[in-house]
């Protein structure tokens, strides 16, 4: 019903977006998926932005910081994503 990509889409030392706009457009073609960022994503530094687009352009919802409730079948959660602290420290040192 639903995909969480719970951080470390990408590997920092190895990144490749082709490959995670590919696999991303493939995951996102079997159910809506949720992301939030792990300490990889903070790691690729200025590349996390070329992600995120990514990432949006595909429809993913980002969960930066925040949550989003889910229903089916008249049943309701609530799902939460917190950042990886690195990405804030990253931002404040640009």
């Amino acid at each position: 019903d639903m995909i969480a990509v719970t951080g470390d889409f990408v590997d920092s030392k190895r990144t490749d977006m082709k490959i995670a706009e590919e696999l991303i457009k493939r995951l996102t073609e079997i159910a809506p998926c949720y992301y939030v960022t792990g300490n990889h994503e903070a790691w690729i530094g200025g590349r996390y932005q070329e992600l995120e687009e990514k990432l949006l352009d595909t429809g993913v919802i980002i969960l930066h910081d925040r949550s989003v409730g889910l229903m089916k079948d008249n049943e309701r959660i609530q799902i939460a994503g917190l950042d990886d602290l690195g990405i804030y420290l990253k931002k404040k040192a640009h």
